[in-house]
């Protein structure tokens, strides 16, 4: 069953289906459905949670042990295996589609990936999924489209904001909608009132934390390895979350390869830019980026970033999370790592 993000809310309310594949490159959106679906299970009393990254050495067995045992104490439980590049693989599609075929009204698995290309939908997982399940793709957000969610998002928040204040807000956030929904949150803790005034915009960023996640990452691209760690530790001590650190760094570790790709094949910049959405003032920043990082180093970054991943998530083998994220800092700025 396909539904369209919109959809999602009203048809858990009326319904709990036995898989879910959501799909996007908007972390912010893709977050919230996952929610959605969670909230939907603890209401349906599914207590026991298990999440897994499906990388290389995801072994798949898993999934069909934990869909076939039985909780010690009844519980139900939702699975949700995280695939970055929705690509599982033949041991992982065959494992989902027998999934699919034994469902039990005790498990629910959640399958999270980036956005499906048209090809990778043809396949058999995906339609088989799609025949007993819910499947949700959610596109990005174009800049044209920015102030009308801002706008929108607003409302939602009980906030009041003229077309000024959401020119500033667009302009700010530069098409990243977890920024956006957090300068929204932090207006409406300065604005009891819900009004919210151009003078309260400019003053909230203004005030925003002298260490924030927009000036680490173009230190990372300009190369300031020294700065970007300063800023590093800032929001280490401002309380910001690893994971959404991470997913920023990724974010544009992500442009930077697309473009070293593009480079070895001698095609066009402007390609990647339009797809990633990449603002024209940072476009020499990055292409400078994607000149000064070797192949190797790009590939020591994603192999990094997915053992940030799950450190993030608990895994005790690769130690400290803050540590991995300062050596990703480290090598996206241009170090060499021992």
């Amino acid at each position: 069953m396909k539904l369209k993000p919109e959809q999602l809310k009203s048809h858990l309310s009326n319904q709990l289906l036995p898989v879910y594949l959501i799909n996007g490159d908007e972390a912010l959106l893709v977050q919230e459905s996952c929610d959605e679906i969670r909230k939907k299970c603890r209401d349906e009393g599914f207590t026991e949670r298990l999440s897994w990254h499906a990388d290389r050495q995801f072994d798949w067995n898993q999934l069909l042990e934990e869909a076939g045992s039985l909780s010690l104490f009844g519980d139900k439980k939702i699975i949700e295996i995280r695939i970055d590049n929705g690509k599982p693989g033949d041991k992982g599609s065959k494992a989902i589609e027998q999934f699919c075929q034994a469902t039990s009204e005790d498990t629910v698995l959640l399958i999270i990936t980036g956005r499906l290309d048209a090809s990778t939908q043809k396949r058999k997982w995906v339609s088989t999924v799609d025949k007993i399940g819910g499947m949700v793709t959610l596109w990005p957000i174009s800049a044209e489209q920015l102030p009308n969610w801002i706008q929108q998002r607003s409302r939602q928040m009980g906030l009041t904001l003229d077309q000024e204040s959401v020119s500033l807000l667009t302009e700010r956030v530069e098409g990243n909608l977890l920024a956006a929904k957090q300068e929204l949150e932090k207006l409406a803790l300065l604005c009891p009132d819900g009004k919210i005034t151009p003078e309260q915009v400019t003053q909230s960023v203004a005030d925003s934390a002298r260490f924030d996640i927009f000036n680490l990452t173009d230190e990372c691209i300009k190369g300031a390895s020294k700065h970007a760690l300063h800023v590093l530790q800032g929001l280490k001590s401002e309380g910001t979350e690893p994971p959404v650190i991470l997913w920023a760094l990724a974010r544009e570790l992500r442009v930077v390869y697309d473009l070293s790709n593009s480079n070895r094949l001698g095609q066009p910049a402007q390609s990647v830019f339009k797809a990633h959405r990449v603002i024209a003032k940072r476009q020499s920043l990055l292409s400078h980026a994607a000149s000064r990082l070797s192949h190797q180093q790009l590939n020591q970054l994603i192999k990094l970033s997915e053992r940030i991943d799950q450190s993030i998530k608990g895994s005790k083998q690769y130690g400290s999370s803050w540590e991995l994220l300062a050596e990703f800092v480290l090598l996206l700025s241009g170090k060499s790592l021992p």
